[in-house]
């Protein structure tokens, strides 16, 4: 992307940064899936599927870790809001991840029959959760680099502990894409974002354009130059 261009031409002067046969810029290549998804037709089929309020903004949950009751921390902050609410969370292996498993189990019997509230099969695909949505809330999942790709502004939860080791640690979140709030000012940071939403939206929509390039063609671009190198 145009940033990490800028990021190489500053290192470039020293003889580790330069490559045998050059550095281009192609983009990320997870990102092209997402072209398909950005037609208004999908989102308008999303929500009919899930029987969605067309006439209210859509807040994805998307946790790296669910531990601590974190889903239910975001169910009952949405409460007081008049927004869709949908879950998407993390399709963990049983047998790796038991804990997260049995977490989401829990977290689903507790909210699953809320209105309003929607909880998407885990092995629903990311972008397409993002896609319909028009804010994420999560911690330090990369989901938030991917909801920023899209144009969909995204909230880090500060004091959401994270259970990779022992004891649990806070998030480490230090992007400057993502706006940080704290459990218990959940509800009012979101409703701070949806009541200035086109100023929050075009922040995040121009954050996108100098750190994601050639959305759409990356893997096509990538490909080109590897046979490019393997023919000399």
């Amino acid at each position: 992307s145009d940033q990490w261009v800028k990021n190489w031409k500053a290192s470039s002067s020293s003889f580790y940064a330069v490559p045998k046969l050059g550095i281009f810029k192609v983009g990320w290549p997870k990102a092209d899936a997402v072209v398909k998804l950005k037609d208004p037709s999908y989102r308008k089929a999303f929500y009919s599927t899930h029987h969605l309020d067309e006439n209210k903004k859509t807040v994805l949950y998307a946790p790296a870790w669910e531990n601590d009751n974190k889903e239910d921390d975001f169910v009952r902050a949405m409460e007081s809001l008049n927004v869709n609410v949908i879950i998407k969370q993390w399709d963990a292996n049983p047998r790796k991840f038991p804990n997260q498993v049995e977490n989401v189990k829990k977290m689903k019997a507790l909210h699953e029959n809320i209105p309003g509230v929607t909880i998407l099969p885990p092995e629903t695909n990311i972008f397409e959760s993002i896609a319909a949505s028009d804010l994420l809330v999560s911690e330090e999942s990369s989901t938030m680099c991917e909801a920023t790709m899209m144009g969909i502004p995204a909230i880090s939860v500060s004091d959401w502990l994270i259970p990779d080791v022992t004891p649990s640690r806070f998030p480490k979140c230090d992007y400057d894409f993502v706006y940080t709030t704290y459990k218990s000012c959940l509800s009012q940071k979101v409703q701070e974002i949806l009541d200035n939403y086109p100023l929050y939206k075009k922040r995040t929509e121009e954050f996108a354009e100098m750190n994601f390039a050639n959305i759409g063609s990356s893997s096509k671009i990538i490909m080109d130059i590897i046979d490019d190198c393997v023919a000399g």
